[in-house]
């Protein structure tokens, strides 16, 4: 069985590119990921742009594996309750371009930073387990356990991050950090 990192290795034939790309291009190559998650589980995506006018957004980054960072959180999001919305916020500071993506539903109790270790979560899927979220979410009986360890290691990969915000408010907020050009 291979590691997270031997994934990325394969996926990218050892290496990641990261190279400066603009972050209105990235979203909008990425959102033909997410279409079919939202036509699926009937949600809706908004994306809220608080960058700058003159603020080009442009972050060194690996365009495919970036992509496939934010679709994974987005469909996560989108998986957690049907008619889900899912904000993706894009915002930046000197150094990073931040995107904050968030869902309408409470973030339950269960959620932490473990959800970044592979296979986490996969055993609460099998069994009667009791959710403090109203509707409960969907189960993921199609989830393999691996997409946010995956995101995880593609974004300390390219210098960035990504994380779960627990101050902001009581929804479930996933924090990606990219670094600027």
């Amino acid at each position: 069985m291979r590691t997270i990192s031997q994934n990325i290795d394969y996926l990218g034939k050892g290496k990641i590119k990261n190279v400066c790309l603009h972050v209105q291009a990235v979203l909008q190559r990425t959102s033909d990921l997410w279409l079919s998650a939202c036509q699926h589980m009937q949600g809706t995506v908004h994306i809220e742009n608080t960058l700058h006018t003159h603020d080009a957004g442009a972050i060194r980054a690996d365009d495919v594996l970036l992509q496939g960072v934010i679709a994974n959180i987005v469909r996560n999001g989108l998986q957690v309750r049907k008619k889900s919305i899912v904000t993706l916020t894009v915002g930046g500071d000197d150094t990073h371009i931040h995107m904050r993506i968030s869902n309408d539903t409470a973030r339950p109790t269960y959620l932490n930073d473990n959800v970044f270790m592979p296979m986490w979560g996969q055993d609460m899927w099998q069994q009667d387990m009791v959710f403090d979220t109203d509707p409960p979410p969907l189960q993921k009986s199609d989830s393999m356990g691996i997409g946010l360890a995956f995101a995880h290691d593609v974004m300390i990969r390219m210098k960035g991050k990504i994380y779960i915000d627990y101050n902001r408010n009581s929804t479930t907020d996933f924090v990606i950090e990219i670094p600027r050009c």
